[in-house]
């Protein structure tokens, strides 16, 4: 049996997770320990820095509904479990996909998230915006600037760098879980 113990000490099972076992004291504190792109950069900016503000693009930049923000706001959840591993990687890892999948569905499930295709749509649209703001932000490789993150070169930019809004994810990610949830 392929099984994980959170913070909370709550037994999650990899291949059959349970809505029961998912609750949302682990996803924050888990996703506030797990760094962004490999753990690369200068400084720590975690998953959940990086969901407290694709939730925020989502909902003040593209003028998102509360039930699209609230996607946004929830859009790597199952990372909580899983860990953030690089979409190159991720690509060649077919089993972990189907994973993935499932933490997706479950916690989608548990917390009454809608993911319709014009909510998902919108939801990698404030993804890659916020993509761009972290790479202007953090990424000063000029090899990754000019190839790898070519086709962010179209977005534009959103107006809030990601390190003035992330600087207290774990309260601003309570206070809108608390007021999607309401």
């Amino acid at each position: 049996m392929a099984i994980y113990l959170t913070h909370s000490n709550r037994v999650i099972n990899f291949q059959e997770p349970e809505k029961s076992d998912i609750h949302i004291d682990d996803i924050v504190h888990h996703l506030s320990m797990i760094p962004r792109f490999g753990g690369k950069l200068d400084r720590h900016y975690s998953v959940l820095d990086h969901s407290v503000y694709v939730g925020m693009i989502a909902k003040t930049f593209l003028k998102a509904d509360d039930e699209t923000a609230f996607a946004a706001l929830m859009h790597d959840a199952q990372e909580a479990f899983l860990g953030d591993i690089p979409s190159p990687l991720k690509s060649l890892l077919p089993d972990y996909k189907a994973i993935e999948k499932s933490f997706e569905k479950v916690i989608q499930e548990k917390f009454n998230i809608s993911m319709s295709e014009t909510i998902k749509t919108f939801v990698k649209c404030a993804d890659l915006l916020a993509l761009k703001a972290e790479k202007e932000a953090f990424i000063n490789t000029p090899i990754e600037q000019e190839c790898h993150w070519q086709y962010l070169h179209e977005l534009p930019l959103v107006p809030i760098s990601p390190i003035d809004f992330c600087v207290n994810s774990k309260e601003l990610f309570f206070q809108a879980f608390d007021y999607y949830r309401k």
